[in-house]
């Protein structure tokens, strides 16, 4: 693996910990979740896999967009 393909590897890691940390965020906000920070540490994990998925979805998507345009990655989006 080249320093690129590093480089590259680390932001798509915290492309998708950024995605998950904000959905998690917001599902809590709709809910209308305390914020004290111990009662969502122990319940964010129900929400791990689920956002995590998703995340990668669209960070995978979002690369498809940067290489090669909106029309291809929708394509490949709706093919999964």
């Amino acid at each position: 693996m080249n320093a690129l393909s590093q480089d590259s590897s680390k932001s798509d890691s915290v492309l998708v910990n950024r995605i998950q940390r904000d959905i998690t965020e917001e599902i809590f906000r709709a809910i209308k979740f305390p914020r004290w920070r111990t009662l969502r540490e122990i319940f964010s994990p129900l929400f791990q896999r689920p956002t995590r998925y998703f995340s990668q979805l669209i960070a995978a998507t979002d690369q498809k967009i940067a290489a090669a345009g909106l029309a291809p990655a929708v394509r490949q989006l709706l093919s999964r």
